[in-house]
């Protein structure tokens, strides 16, 4: 759920947002780059937050599923994988043109994710020359966080080093799209009218 609304709602709003022509009149106001960013993506984050709220009271009262770990690793996992799917939503709208090459691009994304982060098939079953892809997916870090927080209460030194993985793979996505959405919103310079006196000048000269 956090992958979908980060990745794909994400990406077809701002692109929706550019078709029709409200990111261009925000690049003429007097506001910053930044200021903009954070207004358009700070509505996605906090929905995916109240979705990783309902569904993790869903898990724990319906389900029963047990909940053995710390909750500031939960809430610092569950942080740091939704800027990374924030992130990857904001750098498919930069490279989008429609929503439908969003959504293509958006279902790129999602697919090798849900298929090779052993969320439906354990890594180690996977051939090793396939297995790789999976260690260069966040959500492959993630479920490995969330698996020891909830299942195994996995002390926070052996989870460690796969939130400092996912505070990279944050910080690295994050920066590219942030840098990519500041270049959308830059007005582009219009051309210098043309100077009449060349052409009175060359038509003198003819």
């Amino acid at each position: 759920i956090l992958l979908f609304v980060g990745t794909v709602i994400t990406s077809l709003g701002v692109v929706r947002e550019r078709e029709q022509g409200t990111l261009e009149q925000l690049a003429v106001m007097p506001l910053r780059p930044l200021d903009v960013t954070i207004g358009k993506i700070a509505p996605y984050f906090l929905v995916a937050l109240i979705d990783m709220a309902v569904v993790t009271v869903a898990g724990l009262w319906l389900f029963d599923v047990p909940f053995e770990g710390s909750i500031l690793l939960f809430a610092a996992y569950g942080l740091l994988f939704l800027f990374v799917v924030l992130g990857l939503g904001v750098a498919i709208s930069t490279v989008s043109r429609s929503q439908g090459e969003a959504i293509q691009l958006a279902i790129m994304t999602l697919l090798p994710q849900i298929m090779l982060s052993g969320m439906i098939f354990p890594l180690g079953s996977m051939a090793p020359g396939v297995r790789w892809i999976g260690y260069l997916l966040p959500l492959t870090w993630f479920i490995i966080g969330m698996r020891g927080i909830f299942l195994k209460g996995t002390s926070a030194t052996a989870l460690l080093f796969p939130l400092m993985i996912l505070a990279i793979m944050a910080a690295v996505v994050l920066a590219v799209a942030l840098l990519r959405f500041r270049r959308d919103l830059t007005p582009k310079r219009a051309d210098p009218p043309p100077d009449p006196s060349q052409h009175l000048t060359g038509a003198a000269a003819s």
